[in-house]
């Protein structure tokens, strides 16, 4: 799948897409939101998912920008919460391929079967196409959605957050962890990067 995915991708618009996302990693190691390794994953992904279609791309990119400028929002609140939370906000190799690596394969099952078209969901005029690419926006939807909670949700000015399994109480910061303003924005950071990836396309 992998050679004849590559295969049917244009080699100018590979190179053109390589270069913008090195680019890109490397403003985010230069600001310390990525580490050495995480660039060059960041690189990897953006340039495979930019070079097979200019919208996958630019979703994968709406969710890296969004997570990155959330990640450094209320900095120092989060630090008292989090001890860690500094080291933390530089993503590395396992961070990044975690978010993306499922974006990626999709990618180029939908290129393998597809093409390098970018098309609207329309399961009349193209079912396999637009099942996956509801499969890769709900993957990148969710990832997105979660990081809007991690990095809103410590930020509630509640004392407590709720442990979703047992419904105790919990310090903020917690994995597992939610709070109203965390779940909110869970909704609103899955819901922007839906809009994001539609109004781009039209």
């Amino acid at each position: 799948i992998i050679s004849s995915a590559m295969a049917a991708i244009d080699f100018v618009r590979m190179v053109i897409a390589f270069c913008c996302a090195g680019a890109i990693a490397r403003k985010g190691y230069k600001k310390g939101s990525l580490s050495g390794g995480g660039a060059i994953s960041a690189m990897v992904v953006g340039g495979i998912t930019l070079g097979i279609t200019w919208r996958f791309g630019l979703a994968l990119l709406l969710f890296y920008g969004s997570s990155s400028q959330l990640t450094k929002y209320g900095k120092h609140a989060k630090d008292k919460i989090e001890e860690d939370h500094s080291k933390e906000s530089q993503r590395g190799t396992t961070q990044v391929l975690s978010c993306s690596i499922t974006g990626v394969i999709l990618a180029m099952v939908y290129v393998y079967l597809v093409g390098p078209d970018d098309i609207s969901v329309d399961f009349e005029a193209n079912a396999t196409g637009s099942f996956i690419l509801c499969a890769y926006l709900g993957f990148f939807a969710c990832c997105n959605g979660d990081t809007w909670a991690s990095e809103l949700g410590t930020l509630s000015k509640a004392k407590t957050a709720t442990l979703i399994t047992t419904l105790s109480d919990v310090p903020k910061g917690t994995n597992g962890g939610i709070s109203f303003l965390g779940t909110t924005a869970s909704i609103a950071g899955g819901g922007v990067f839906w809009l994001g990836y539609f109004v781009g396309g039209y």
